[in-house]
């Protein structure tokens, strides 16, 4: 557990995975929203949700995903959907007020340099229609937030159970430097808690 501090000051790059071709679907339009939660020990979680939008014909898909790291799980939660909208829509600035109800049956995210991706296993519908809940290695997630909040480029994968082939969505955003100072600070207090209760349990 200790060696997760070091992923705090650098990001390990691992070489690229040969892997059979996929489709690679570019974003236009990318955000992502800091998470973070407090308790009376400190940070108790901290995560992003990235909204992605990207054109499918003369129709927008906006995927909406999550990553969250929590002090009292061994695991990162991935939470994941998208919703419906339009071109017309997003050209008047409105915003999507349905969820696609077919919800994905497959989601991963990684850095673009990473072979292994962050993939949702465990996956159950989420209490939000649409959507669905996820777990994934701890560590692994603890790598790829750190990846997204420094504004690494980004792929992720989200199919549903219409879609014919698999596609990849590349995406590149990052947060502000106020806002990526303090989720890495989160990410280290939730690190640290983790030693701490480690240690308490293993004298």
């Amino acid at each position: 557990m200790q060696q997760l501090l070091c992923l705090l000051t650098a990001l390990c790059c691992a070489a690229p995975v040969p892997a059979m071709a996929q489709l690679v679907v570019e974003s236009y339009l990318a955000e992502l929203q800091p998470h973070l939660s407090r308790d009376e020990h400190g940070f108790s979680a901290c995560g992003v949700r990235a909204m992605v939008m990207v054109k499918a014909g003369k129709s927008v898909e906006l995927h909406d995903f999550s990553v969250v790291l929590q002090a009292d799980s061994d695991f990162a939660v991935l939470k994941a959907g998208r919703w419906l909208t339009s071109s017309s829509e997003v050209n008047a600035g409105q915003l999507p007020r349905q969820a696609d109800p077919r919800a994905p049956i497959k989601f991963w995210v990684a850095e673009a340099s990473e072979g292994r991706p962050l993939a949702a296993l465990n996956i159950s519908p989420s209490s939000s229609p649409g959507f669905i809940l996820g777990t994934a290695d701890f560590e692994h997630g603890l790598k790829t937030l750190l990846a997204a909040v420094t504004g690494k480029r980004m792929q992720f994968l989200s199919r549903n159970t219409e879609d014919a082939v698999d596609r990849i969505f590349a995406f590149k955003s990052g947060l502000k430097s106020e806002d990526q100072a303090t989720l890495i600070s989160c990410m280290q207090g939730i690190v640290e808690r983790k030693v701490q209760t480690r240690s308490s349990a293993n004298p």
